[in-house]
């Protein structure tokens, strides 16, 4: 259903722009990255944009591994948020960076923000289970 591409400029001057609402503007962008170069200096991680068919980037896939095991970070288009499109989205994105890394290792780990209720409610639905909670993160895994 998407498909996935490593970051690039244009892809990232897009990204840049999303303004999320209320509690969640702590996710946007350009509060958190001045320069895609931010990104492409991080061994170890890389940044992937999530495109529907028609090429419109729907969110954004983050990974790298801690442990041997592959963490993942999402973040949608705000303009779609809402819209039912997360768990396809989620879904669809964890697939891809388990081909692309060819990994096969037992679980699929996500650090959410404890208020962030709708990214917990879908990650649950995804198949991803509680296994740490503290006041700054809750952590998730997803057996692979």
């Amino acid at each position: 259903m998407y498909h996935f591409e490593l970051i690039n400029e244009e892809y990232f001057d897009y990204i840049v722009q999303w303004k999320y609402e209320d509690e969640f503007a702590c996710y946007d962008m350009e509060d958190r990255l001045t320069t895609i170069n931010q990104l492409f200096d991080q061994d170890g991680y890389d940044f992937f944009v999530g495109l529907n068919e028609f090429d419109e980037i729907i969110g954004y896939l983050e990974c790298f591994f801690k442990d041997g095991i592959l963490e993942v970070g999402h973040g949608l288009n705000p303009e779609i948020v809402g819209q039912g499109l997360s768990y396809d989205f989620v879904s669809n994105s964890i697939e891809y960076a388990i081909e692309y890394y060819d990994y096969t290792g037992e679980t699929v780990r996500i650090l959410v923000e404890p208020f962030n209720k709708r990214a917990l409610k879908v990650y649950s639905r995804v198949g991803f289970n509680i296994v740490e909670e503290t006041d700054e993160f809750i952590m998730m895994d997803l057996d692979t």
